[in-house]
């Protein structure tokens, strides 16, 4: 039985969103400590590992691509 894959790893992410793996990491470190606001996916972080549930993550880029459409 083959158990289908639940989270990205931050170097899938970041290699769909074009940005280096250090960048995803400052965007997530300043929105957390500096209170800024940078579009980023929902993740989760589980065992010193920063994860991104598979759903979420196709749901954010969905309302990403909607909302740069109307601008």
């Amino acid at each position: 039985m083959k158990v289908e894959p639940m989270f990205y790893t931050s170097d899938e992410v970041a290699e769909v969103l074009c940005i280096t793996k250090q960048t995803l990491y400052n965007k997530i470190h300043e929105n957390e400590r500096l209170k800024k606001n940078h579009p980023i996916p929902p993740f989760i972080k589980s065992g010193g590992k920063t994860l991104f549930p598979i759903k979420l993550f196709n749901e954010w880029v969905s309302q990403q691509l909607q909302s740069a459409k109307c601008l």
